[in-house]
């Protein structure tokens, strides 16, 4: 990206995995943003989450490390 941000995709096996995902990089103290369905057969199901750009990426493979990319 023209800017310097980095993107990742990492695939998770269940909604719960994001969930506990969630919870990991809050308690890095780490902004991100949980997107839920909101309509359809996955209404108010965790879809994804985004990691706002930080340069403490410690903090974010410690609340990723165990995921796999996505191919």
């Amino acid at each position: 990206m023209p800017d310097g941000t980095i993107v990742v995709a990492l695939a998770v096996p269940t909604e719960r995995t994001l969930l506990d995902v969630a919870k990991a990089l809050g308690e890095h103290s780490l902004t991100y943003k949980l997107v839920v369905e909101n309509e359809g057969e996955w209404a108010n199901q965790a879809m994804a989450i985004g990691v706002k750009p930080t340069s403490d990426r410690r903090a974010v493979r410690k609340a990723t490390s165990r995921l796999p990319l996505v191919k």
